[in-house]
């Protein structure tokens, strides 16, 4: 089993409280370590903090509440029980944020291994190891090193001790680039000035570019932009999940109305916020109401193109039309699992781009029309993805052999 060892140990110099919870535009410094654990695979959280501070136990208290199985420690004495001896532990210090990379490295690594950067003077907030290098304050070791551990007096910083045992173990170490952190692949967020810096960067620079064309042209800049915002006010995101229902409930009484203009804008508009929702706690650990919304939101769109449809089609195409909306609806579920980062990203089917073109043969008078080409674009992806993939499977096979 895999265990994530964050340390909550050292306060902000300016008296914050604990530097993990110096807030980010998106939570807080040790949301984002946390998030970065599970995706690498850690099964149990451990949070190292001598003092217990109202904020880590509050939030503790929330992890469980979510289902993730978190703990604090006071010392290094008290981690053994915790962890057997054949589980791994990665350890992520005070501040310290690593990025994307990371996890490909450790991805693939059997070994027991600390991150490190070239001894130099730009380098200086990271502890130093000898006169080669300095410790980016990552490693993954043994759980059974931890029991070296037991005897350290509980005024020493446990992250250097148990570099020290790292070190004394024959850690493989991996270099870090400085072109790499300078890239953003580590960050060390110490006080606000570190952390405006990295912000400033991040908003450049963001992470998530993926989705068909309307999402990556006019969403997601549109997003970039608009949910720093929604990050700085209180309970926006209840706010946001309020108007994703709000809008679905709408459009499906437009729908029942015979108002199929209208009804279509505020379903797409319930995929959109939906998307927004998401995005906006992208930063947290899954929890059961973001997966309940994501379904409610699925769940209505679908309501109101069954009313739309039945608006929309003579009786002799009514049973025709709502067979056409299940194979639009079965592709759609099926593209989700498909064409990821492939060659039709860009025109990948979702809900939000169906809605949409619906829309613009509504206005054209051409309804039905548009729902058969819905149908028949879904699966003319489907099987297209599916050709490139099995290509691109036999060029794999044939280049191994």
């Amino acid at each position: 089993m895999k265990i994530a060892l964050i340390s909550v140990a050292k306060d902000d110099p300016s008296g914050k409280g604990p530097i993990g919870f110096l807030p980010l535009f998106d939570g807080v410094i040790v949301e984002h370590q946390l998030l970065w654990a599970v995706q690498l695979g850690a099964e149990r959280i451990i949070f190292l903090s001598p003092s217990m501070p109202g904020a880590l136990l509050q939030y503790v208290d929330q992890l469980k509440d979510d289902g993730v199985a978190a703990e604090i420690v006071r010392s290094a004495a008290d981690l053994m029980q915790y962890a057997t001896a054949t589980d791994e532990v990665i350890f992520i210090g005070d501040g310290i944020l690593p990025r994307g990379e990371f996890l490909d490295i450790l991805a693939d690594n059997d070994r027991e291994l600390i991150f490190v950067v070239d001894n130099a003077e730009q380098y200086s907030d990271f502890e130093l190891i000898d006169l080669n290098h300095r410790w980016l304050g990552v490693a993954t070791i043994q759980a059974s090193r931890l029991a070296e551990l037991a005897d350290v007096p509980d005024d020493w910083d446990v992250g250097s001790a148990l570099l020290r045992v790292a070190v004394q173990a024959g850690a493989r170490r991996e270099s870090i680039t400085g072109t790499a952190i300078a890239n953003g692949i580590l960050a060390f967020l110490q006080n606000d000035d570190y952390i405006a810096d990295f912000e400033q960067k991040r908003l450049r620079n963001p992470e998530r570019v993926e989705g068909n064309f309307l999402s990556r042209f006019l969403f997601q800049p549109l997003q970039n932009r608009l949910i720093p915002k929604l990050w700085r006010m209180r309970s926006s995101a209840i706010y946001v999940k309020v108007a994703c229902v709000g809008t679905g409930l709408f459009g499906v009484l437009a729908a029942w109305f015979g108002l199929t203009g209208t009804a279509l804008i505020l379903i797409f508009l319930t995929s959109v916020i939906q998307d927004l929702s998401q995005n906006l706690t992208a930063h947290r650990p899954v929890s059961k109401g973001r997966k309940w919304l994501a379904s409610g939101a699925l769940m209505l769109a679908t309501l109101g193109l069954v009313l739309i449809v039945k608006n929309e089609s003579s009786l002799s195409l009514l049973w025709p039309n709502i067979v056409v909306l299940i194979i639009v609806m079965a592709s759609l579920w099926l593209a989700k699992f498909r064409g990821k980062d492939g060659v039709l990203d860009l025109i990948k089917p979702d809900i939000s781009l169906i809605i949409l073109l619906l829309l613009c043969f509504h206005l054209l008078g051409l309804f039905s029309v548009g729902l058969n080409v819905m149908a028949l674009f879904g699966m003319a992806f489907l099987i297209a993805d599916q050709i490139i993939v099995s290509r691109a499977e036999e060029k794999r096979l044939v280049s191994a052999d």
